[in-house]
């Protein structure tokens, strides 16, 4: 085939089983006469048939129909070509020749297997996956006729080897791109294709092969709570939360999928603590994303969406209503800063550490986090507005003290360029709400670039 090109006479079907309840099976029907100014496309996947026109048959001109079952979703199309004289064409019935059955059989004692309504799906754990590792076999009842396999144009980390002829046997394995995903499951559909010889028709047996990425081994969906409210708890969760940027904004013993773009959310573990964390929305627009949850109820997987909203606007009325300064007792011990509480004033050494370096903490009070978690107590942080040499923004943290948690700023040492000699200073306010808003504010001293400590 040459000057190929794709014509606008195309059939489209939802995904749908191979056959319907009435036992019916797609079909496809070509009409037309040669010379004439249409030909019509005529198929019918479920109720009413759907047709579809393009220009009609030409001489001296091949057409070729093509028929795709890729990711559940069946497609029609035919491609034209001019005529090549000396071709022939193959007439046999292609389908005809597929192999009569087909067993699918996953590979046994390494995290893999059939799960779901009539095991129609092959559930992969988080596996170690090397390239060319076995993940199941497909196994035809005839000794020699070929099974047809297909997957996804897109899905990059499966593929089809042919291992054996008698009988005819394929493997589904991983490629070198299997093992790159970590942030979300990798899923594809894939289509086994046999042949009916008693009804002449084909049979499309259709599985969804799910590839997860972390230990689901106590995934249970009864955790799934804010911080703000641990009594979050619906089959449709929507979940409301302040502007202040956590870790763990959502603690979970679930796995939540963050679609691909949201920059906001992001899946993280403190301790043993499993959670989502949300970054600082203070002063912007309201925003909101939808995640999937999934979990594992003791067999089978289950999933349901999640509503996340993020409010841009503060509500003091929920601040701590103290806070503390905290300071690298390591680097008080080395003479890097110290804190003067009466003059309300924190000198920092002007070299010796890096950006890396946690100089000290801002916390608001400690809340229990044991038996029937009580939310945690937000603080506000805000530097000066003129100060342009501070590592901004800044993103708040979830502190753990024993069985108790807080909200809290970690300060990381600021370096000098290397045009500034320095000394400098800011200052910093704390805003907590005890009966009413109430402001702290502190002066920030850096010393000069060459002074490595405060003493």
């Amino acid at each position: 085939m040459y000057n190929a090109e794709v014509i606008n006479a195309a059939l489209y079907a939802l995904p749908m089983n191979a056959n319907d309840a009435d036992g019916e099976y797609p079909t496809v029907a070509i009409k037309g006469k040669l010379g004439t100014t249409e030909l019509t496309l005529t198929a019918k996947f479920a109720g009413d048939p759907m047709t579809a026109t393009t220009k009609g048959m030409q001489p001296n001109t091949r057409y070729v129909v093509n028929i795709i079952n890729t990711e559940g979703n069946l497609t029609a199309y035919i491609t034209i070509a001019d005529w090549a004289y000396g071709e022939t064409v193959d007439t046999d019935d292609i389908a005809a020749r597929l192999n009569s059955g087909a067993s699918f059989t996953a590979e046994r004692g390494n995290g893999i297997g059939f799960i779901g309504d009539n095991n129609k799906i092959l559930y992969i754990g988080n596996l170690s996956c090397a390239e060319d590792m076995l993940f199941a076999t497909i196994t035809g009842t005839d000794n020699d006729k070929p099974i047809g396999i297909v997957l996804p144009d897109d899905c990059d980390w499966l593929k089809v080897v042919n291992t054996a002829t008698t009988p005819m046997t394929y493997q589904l394995q991983a490629t070198d791109k299997t093992a790159d995903e970590s942030t979300r499951p990798l899923t594809a559909n894939l289509s086994i294709i046999t042949y009916d010889a008693a009804n002449k028709k084909q049979v499309i047996n259709e599985y969804l092969v799910y590839k997860e990425y972390i230990n689901t081994a106590h995934m249970d969906k009864s955790l799934l709570g804010s911080i703000w409210d641990m009594n979050t708890m619906s089959e449709s969760p929507v979940f409301h939360l302040p502007p202040f940027g956590i870790d763990l904004a959502i603690m979970r013993a679930s796995d939540l999928i963050i679609p691909e773009g949201c920059t906001w959310l992001f899946n993280k573990k403190v301790g043993d603590l499993l959670g989502t964390s949300i970054t600082d929305n203070i002063g912007k627009p309201e925003r909101q994303v939808v995640v999937t949850q999934r979990w594992i109820p003791g067999s089978g997987l289950k999933t349901r969406e999640v509503t996340i909203i993020q409010s841009g606007t503060v509500d003091k009325t929920i601040l701590s209503p103290t806070h503390e300064i905290v300071l690298n007792n390591d680097l008080v011990n080395q003479g890097k800063i110290k804190f003067d509480e009466t003059l309300s004033t924190i000198i920092i050494a002007g070299s010796g550490l890096t950006a890396d370096d946690i100089i000290f903490n801002i916390r608001g009070i400690a809340a229990s986090a044991s038996g029937t978690p009580e939310p945690i107590k937000p603080i506000i942080v805000q530097f000066g507005e003129n100060c342009d040499w501070w590592s901004k923004p800044l993103s708040g943290s979830l502190y753990l003290l024993e069985s108790s948690w807080g909200h809290e700023y970690k300060i990381p040492f600021p370096v000098y360029p290397s045009s500034k000699a320095g000394p400098r200073e800011t200052e910093f306010t704390v805003t907590t709400y005890n009966g009413k808003p109430i402001e702290k504010t502190y002066r920030l001293i850096q010393l000069g670039r060459n002074t490595s400590t405060v003493n």
